[in-house]
């Protein structure tokens, strides 16, 4: 049985089960900025956030994948219980443990998480499916801030007043 992730992708060459090369490959796309998602944060390469977090600044890091296998609800509450099989990588793992962020934000599984571990706070807020959002619409809720009254539900076709 294979995941719809695996199914929608098209690789250049047939990747060989167990083979770590896809992760390592994909891990190394880490090591440089991708893009640019604010106007506010500027992306920075992996060294800069290490350095950056060594001089006390914040750094938050996120992935799609889990940096933890801790993360992972266990098998018996999983929609899929081979999902673990597609969870993360230890690539990831020890690239979060190395950049030590004050927080990192993660998806994947669909359930909601909030733990510490390490001195790292992990944060999962899916969005989840299509169907998942007819069925729990807001996942969480965005303020302005500290005394202010503005405040908006984040559901995943965007933000809603």
């Amino acid at each position: 049985m294979a995941l719809g992730d695996e199914m929608e992708c098209r690789w250049p060459m047939a990747p060989e089960n167990r083979n770590r090369t896809l992760a390592k490959l994909f891990d190394a796309a880490n090591d440089t900025p991708q893009a640019q998602v604010s106007s506010r944060a500027t992306p920075v390469t992996f060294e800069e956030a290490r350095a950056a977090r060594r001089r006390g600044e914040q750094v938050i890091s996120l992935s799609h994948f889990l940096p933890r296998p801790e993360l992972l609800p266990e098998k018996r509450f999983l929609f899929f219980p081979q999902l673990a099989a597609f969870a993360g990588s230890q690539f990831l793992q020890r690239r979060v443990q190395r950049l030590n962020p004050q927080l990192h934000l993660f998806g994947h599984t669909h359930f909601a998480w909030d733990q510490a571990l390490e001195g790292v706070r992990y944060v999962q807020a899916p969005l989840g499916s299509p169907r998942e959002r007819l069925a729990r619409p807001r996942s969480m809720r965005l303020s302005g801030g500290a005394g202010t009254s503005s405040e908006r539900a984040v559901t995943g076709y965007g933000l809603e007043e």
